[in-house]
């Protein structure tokens, strides 16, 4: 029989409070999150061949904000202009065009009360992409 306090799920035993405590609120580096549920980072391929975030992309995120997350993770965002992008459609984090696209998608997400970290995710120096002239390649560590 489980404790008091506690419950039976599927074989799995469950104490209600950390259950509870999933679901409040919680400080992180002077952030106050919803609660301790994040979305973590996944691959959208979504941004243009140049790397500049797009309305799909501020929706999808708005949309985790909407559907109360505490904490909202991005995909990885290339810094560097000549070698850091890993595929194509990667976003990036390096032009104007670049910072703008992200700057709509984290105040769509603000509006929503949400909590947004950008994923850094650098390639050099294997990076090679054909795009455009340009030379890329998915081989990043």
């Amino acid at each position: 029989m489980p404790e008091k306090g506690s419950h039976e799920n599927e074989g799995m035993r469950v104490n209600e409070t950390s259950q509870s405590s999933l679901l409040e609120p919680i400080g992180l580096s002077g952030l106050k999150l919803r609660n301790r549920v994040a979305v973590a980072p996944m691959t959208r391929v979504s941004a243009t061949e140049n790397g500049i975030p797009t309305e799909p992309m501020a929706r999808y995120y708005a949309e985790y904000a909407r559907g109360e997350f505490g904490l909202i993770l991005t995909e990885g965002i290339y810094p560097d202009r000549d070698r850091g992008q890993a595929y194509l459609r990667q976003p990036g984090l390096v032009t104007i065009e670049q910072v703008q696209g992200w700057r709509r998608i984290t105040e769509r997400v603000h509006q929503n009360e949400g909590v947004i970290f950008a994923q850094i995710m650098q390639c050099a120096p294997r990076a090679r992409i054909t795009s455009g002239g340009r030379t890329h390649s998915s081989r990043c560590w």
